[in-house]
Parts: structure tokens; C-alpha cells; sequence
């Protein structure tokens, strides 16, 4: 049996939801990885502040492997 949490939490980051337009910001740094080495998330308990880190990394780790892919296929 999964939590709720495990669940219902966002899979992908277009299921997330950001309310301001800094977060937008990161979201499209870390696509381009141009993001910086650090991050620092705040705020109150329950704003999905894990769940974006984790959506973050998870999109880094997946454009970082489609060109490593694209550069040994030349």
C-alpha cells in the first residue's frame, strides 16, 4: 500500500504547480542547465519544497543523458 503522498505527489514538473515566476525561472535554467550549483528552497511546511527539488533534479538528470546521447551518436 503507497502513502498519499507517494500517490498523489507531482511526477513531472508541468504536473507541478509554481506560484511565482522565480521558480518558472529555475525550471527553465535547470532545462537549459544553466542553472547554479546551489539552491536554496523556503518557505512554510507543505509548499512542495522537496517535491520541486526532486522534479528539478529529475529534469537535469534527464536533458544531462539526451546529450550525452546526442554527443556519442555523431
Amino acid at each position: 500500500m503507497t502513502n498519499f503522498r507517494m500517490k498523489y505527489a507531482p511526477q513531472t514538473l508541468d504536473e507541478a504547480v509554481f506560484p511565482s515566476v522565480n521558480a518558472k525561472q529555475i525550471v527553465t535554467d535547470v532545462a537549459n542547465l544553466t542553472s547554479p550549483d546551489h539552491i536554496i528552497l523556503y518557505g512554510p511546511y507543505g509548499t512542495g519544497k522537496t517535491t520541486a527539488a526532486k522534479l528539478m533534479r529529475k529534469l537535469e538528470s534527464v536533458v544531462r543523458q539526451a546529450k550525452l546521447t546526442s554527443c556519442t551518436r555523431r
